[in-house]
């Protein structure tokens, strides 16, 4: 009996054993599969963490050569590009459409305009050099003109003494000359005035025996045509004292003559035989149908001519030339 207690012991130890075995082999194998795929997860992990490192290196470095090739410091920060950005393209690419403000847009325009503005250079180069050439050909014929002229001025300055010489003996010719004519015009002059004096007189008495004459003139005629009234004739249209000088309204259809005299009465005048004349005029031009101008003869300051004054001639009618 103990043995077979002892046996069933035995038996039931065996199997305890062997299940443990079993199931320890059984953990052991699903915890080293779960281990492998662990250790495969972090294989990999660590693969594409090198992946992930290795391509933020490489944007990094081509972050870096961007910033490098647009003229950024490798430090600066994406804002400071972004104004070093905004700045170039204001500076550079302003004309442009807002589609276009790039770089590269505005670099090839830059170069456009740089390769035309070599083309203009070269061509400003060959033409300033065809100034300088033109110049230096024109400073040459200047030296020989000059030259010709310093020539030409020596042989004057030879000319001039020698016209200075013969001038200075000319002037003191002159000299005695113009003593000779001035003595010559100072006796002339005496005598021109003597002459002007002379006439003078002479026009002063003619003058009088001018006015003598018309009022005998005048008084003739009164008293040939007693029946005839010493009305106005015409009258006084605009005065000149400056020039002596009146505008009456008689003309060419008034049969009116050069040299007539008028008498000249005050304006409103009817009766001139009881009106005194103020002054007396003479016709010198007629200018027109009804016009004519007149020299002031005589007059008086203290009642001058007006216009308005009336005028009559005793030796002239309106009607009929005389």
């Amino acid at each position: 009996m103990a043995r077979e207690n002892q046996n069933q012991a035995l038996h039931v130890a065996l199997i305890i054993f062997v299940t443990l075995t079993v199931v320890l082999g059984v953990t052991t194998f699903v915890f080293f599969r779960q281990y492998d795929h662990a250790r495969i997860r972090a294989q990999d992990l660590a693969a594409e963490a090198d992946r992930q490192k290795a391509t933020a290196g490489s944007k990094l470095a081509e972050n870096v050569e961007l910033k490098g090739m647009i003229g950024a410091a490798a430090t600066a920060k994406l804002e400071a590009v972004r104004r070093q950005f905004a700045e170039d393209m204001r500076a550079c690419a302003a004309g442009f459409p807002q589609q276009q403000r790039f770089y590269r847009p505005a670099l090839i325009s830059l170069s456009a305009a740089v390769r035309q503005r070599n083309i203009e250079l070269v061509d400003a180069k060959k033409e300033i050099q065809q100034l300088k050439t033109k110049y230096e050909n024109r400073e040459r014929g200047t030296r020989r003109q000059f030259r010709r002229h310093e020539e030409a001025v020596q042989r004057a300055g030879e000319d001039l003494l020698f016209v200075q010489s013969a001038a200075r003996e000319d002037q003191k010719r002159n000299s005695a000359e113009k003593t000779r004519l001035r003595q010559d015009v100072a006796e002339m002059q005496q005598k021109a005035d003597l002459t002007v004096a002379e006439l003078e007189k002479q026009l002063a008495t003619l003058s009088q025996r001018y006015r003598e004459t018309w009022q005998q003139l005048d008084d003739l005629k009164e008293a040939t045509r007693p029946r005839q009234r010493k009305v106005p004739q015409g009258r006084i249209r605009t005065v000149s004292q400056r020039t002596r000088t009146v505008w009456i309204d008689l003309g060419w259809d008034d049969a009116l003559r050069r040299l007539v005299p008028f008498g000249v009465y005050p304006p409103g005048s009817t009766r001139l035989a009881d009106a005194g004349g103020k002054a007396l005029v003479e016709v010198t031009k007629i200018t027109g149908a009804h016009d004519a101008e007149a020299k002031i003869v005589e007059d008086r300051i203290t009642d001058p001519i007006i216009p308005g004054d009336v005028i009559y001639s005793p030796t002239w009618s309106p009607e009929r030339p005389d």
